[in-house]
């Protein structure tokens, strides 16, 4: 995948959760906090991440002319608004793509969770319903096993180096990267007929 398409990607997908015009009133905070959206807007992010990447080329300018307090407010303000307001770093999106750049099996998961497709894993379709994804984080994802009958609860995570199952009783590591994802789905499946 090409950086810049993954920039699209990454910016379409996190505007997702902004809502479609600027909110102001409390009950319109309400109603897109129950679709799960902020009640900052998606013109309000443009402006934001403008201005944040403004103020990122001025701290440059004030460390430059060597106003390191300018320069240190700046970039604390640059950090704040980035990670808190617009969810738009450079550097954790840079992070992110060579992450999912690395292509391994877990990786490939990863990005997938990250572009909100259902998590397939072909062979457990015998013991269970399917998977339902109940984070948002970009790094791990974490998945709700849906058992056909009345089950103990367990969890799917997926990170960068494995896939866990964990239960009360039960936490099982594959961690194997050079299985497929049918080597992989075979173990989980397996593993899950003896939970």
């Amino acid at each position: 995948m090409r950086r810049l398409d993954f920039y699209k990607k990454y910016y379409e997908i996190t505007d997702r959760i902004y809502t479609d015009r600027i909110v102001w009133y409390a009950k319109e905070h309400e109603k897109y906090w129950r679709k799960g959206q902020f009640h900052i807007s998606k013109t309000e992010r443009r402006f934001s991440i403008a201005t944040q990447y403004g103020i990122l080329l001025a701290t440059i300018i004030l460390f430059a002319i060597r106003n390191y307090w300018g320069g240190a407010i700046g970039c604390l303000w640059f950090l704040c608004s980035s990670i808190i307001t617009t969810d738009f770093s450079i550097i954790k999106i840079e992070i992110l793509y060579h992450i999912y750049n690395s292509n391994n099996l877990y990786t490939n998961l990863l990005y997938q969770a990250f572009l909100e497709k259902p998590l397939e894993l072909p062979q457990t379709k015998k013991q269970i319903s399917g998977f339902v994804r109940i984070n948002r984080n970009k790094l791990v994802a974490k998945y709700c096993v849906v058992f056909r009958k009345k089950h103990e609860k367990v969890f799917l995570i997926i990170t960068p180096f494995k896939i866990k199952l964990k239960s009360k009783s039960l936490n099982i590591v594959f961690n194997d990267r050079t299985k497929t994802l049918d080597e992989i789905s075979d173990d989980i499946s397996e593993a899950l007929k003896n939970m």
